[in-house]
């Protein structure tokens, strides 16, 4: 979400985030003027990009920095059409409610049962801002379109969700707060996740926002108050029962191999991590405080680590100013570390490079889990950020919450928190942007394996099973991927997937022609109408001879 504040780090450090994160609307420098400044508080709707099945549309207002700028509310009026036609009016009266809070949020069920396909949602607020009317539409951002937002009303379950939970695993909260970005509290997140038909999802703002005090993103707090409320939060969240999980986390800067800074994605970590190297509290310290190997030589047992964006190259700038880096081939060879987010967005461009990565580390004989999230900074159905500094914004519906997810392999009971964190250290997943897939292998002795499991006994038969639904398209590909170790080679076996329009597929198939060292993976494509989904499982690995 785009950002507001009131102080600053050194102006060239500011000029730089500018450029690359999220947009500070009430920040001017001197007299210099700023087309996106306005004397309000920024005002802004959202809602998930998917409903599931009988769930209500939550319509999420959120206002920041009304203690600067306090507001009157008086209603909200909404709108939901289908090609031009209105579904639906709903007015929801506030009361003149004053709104003086850093941070201000509330969520209003929209009942859509009975309504299928794509929509748009257009909010509108009536209120007060010193003295004068004030109407919202969808958002107060100037430059900004202010144009509906879109949801999809799906007729089905997301595919698999039968044999697969899914969830985002890199998600920012309200936690991430400074000079150029925010997020969503976590209990807003949760609505947004239980309406999309997820099941968990990770807190992982960044180091340098959870060591910050409450009032001030430029000070350090050496009581850690943000990074313990999450802890509470999370514990309390979970500990009630109630629904999607929560894993709490922490996005860590860090410094790779060549001494520059990447980020971590550290789940259930007990202990605080500082880390502000590429942050830009303090301008031209880029060094960081830990390196990787650190880090894994130090973590808790119960805390899984996962290279965060690993294969994103940060923009020439941002690597001289800030000292930002990728992952190196060095970075992934510490026993420790659990696994790699080579998934970012739904349209990464490192996304193909850091498959790549995967597979030369998987033909080495490392078995690192491939998980998948957003980067999602509160943005569910639009993402803003800033276009040109001081003059325009830019939105797009990138980086939304749920759009990647990655899938885990539904338990017989109820799954806990525990239950997430063994079967994503196990690697018993896979990650994707729309269709689900199954992989199992049968041997000769011994329970059939799925992916994380480690076959040995000899292969017999394959059973394949790939499915999508209207919202993703049909089956485009399947390919079957076989890693040999003593070759260092990956083989693509295309599959059949049956007639065209096909949105299932079941296969079984003898294992023939399967290395005794080595590793099986399934990849799955969907395309609806030109615009293509994805899946990948983690790997079965051989071991039979």
């Amino acid at each position: 979400m785009i950002a507001s504040g009131f102080s600053a780090p050194p102006l060239p450090a500011l000029l730089l985030i500018g450029f690359f994160l999220y947009v500070e609307t009430h920040f001017r420098i001197g007299r210099l003027p700023s087309r996106y400044f306005r004397r309000q508080p920024e005002i802004l709707f959202d809602i998930p990009h998917r409903v599931a099945p009988g769930a209500d549309l939550p319509l999420l207002l959120i206002i920041k920095d009304a203690d600067r700028y306090p507001v009157e509310l008086n209603d909200i009026s909404v709108d939901i059409k289908q090609e031009g036609k209105i579904l639906s009016t709903t007015r929801l009266p506030l009361g003149d409610e004053r709104v003086d809070q850093p941070l201000w949020w509330r969520r209003f069920p929209l009942i859509v049962r009975g309504f299928e396909g794509e929509v748009t949602v257009e909010p509108m607020l009536t209120g007060r801002c010193s003295g004068r009317a004030l109407e919202v539409r969808v958002d107060n951002y100037p430059t900004l379109s202010h144009a509906p937002l879109n949801c999809r009303l799906d007729r089905d379950q997301l595919p698999g969700a039968e044999r697969w939970l899914y969830g985002d695993l890199h998600y920012h909260s309200h936690l991430t707060s400074d000079q150029v970005e925010f997020g969503a509290p976590p209990a807003a997140a949760a609505a947004m996740a239980a309406a999309m038909g997820l099941d968990f999802f990770a807190v992982t703002d960044h180091s340098y926002d959870l060591d910050d005090r409450w009032d001030d993103y430029l000070h350090n707090d050496e009581e850690l108050a943000k990074w313990k409320w999450l802890q509470d939060f999370v514990r309390e969240w979970n500990g009630g029962g109630r629904h999607p999980l929560i894993i709490p986390g922490e996005e860590l800067s860090a410094g790779n191999s060549r001494g520059g800074n990447v980020h971590f994605l550290l789940y259930n970590e007990p202990s605080f991590f500082p880390g502000w190297g590429d942050s830009a509290e303090k301008w031209l310290q880029t060094k960081p405080q830990w390196t990787i190997r650190k880090v894994l030589d130090q973590l808790s047992p119960q805390a899984l680590a996962f290279a965060g964006h690993a294969e994103s190259a940060p923009p020439r700038l941002q690597r001289l100013f800030l000292g930002r880096d990728h992952w190196r081939a060095a970075d992934y060879e510490h026993p420790r570390l659990d696994g790699v987010q080579m998934w970012n967005r739904l349209r990464d461009p490192a996304f193909s490079r850091g498959l790549a990565a995967w597979q030369k580390l998987l033909l080495a004989g490392r078995r690192p889990v491939l998980i998948g999230g957003n980067d999602a900074h509160g943005d569910f159905g639009r993402w803003r950020q800033i276009s040109l500094p001081f003059v325009s914004l830019k939105e797009k519906e990138e980086h939304l919450f749920g759009q990647v997810r990655t899938g885990i392999i539904r338990p017989a009971g109820t799954a806990t928190l525990p239950d997430l964190l063994h079967s994503l250290r196990a690697g018993r997943c896979l990650v994707t942007s729309g269709p689900s897939l199954w992989l199992e292998l049968i041997t000769e002795t011994g329970p059939p394996c799925t992916p994380g499991d480690t076959c040995t006994g000899a292969p017999r038969k394959l059973h394949i099973a790939a499915d999508s639904t209207p919202a993703f398209g049909p089956l485009a590909r399947v390919t079957l991927c076989i890693g040999d170790l003593q070759r260092k080679k990956e083989t693509r076996r295309p599959l059949p997937i049956g007639p065209a329009g096909s949105m299932n597929l079941t296969l079984d198939e003898p294992a023939r022609e399967l290395p005794g060292q080595g590793y099986l993976r399934l990849e799955v494509s969907s395309d609806r109408e030109g615009t293509p989904f994805h899946c990948f499982s983690n790997p079965i690995y051989l071991a039979w001879r």
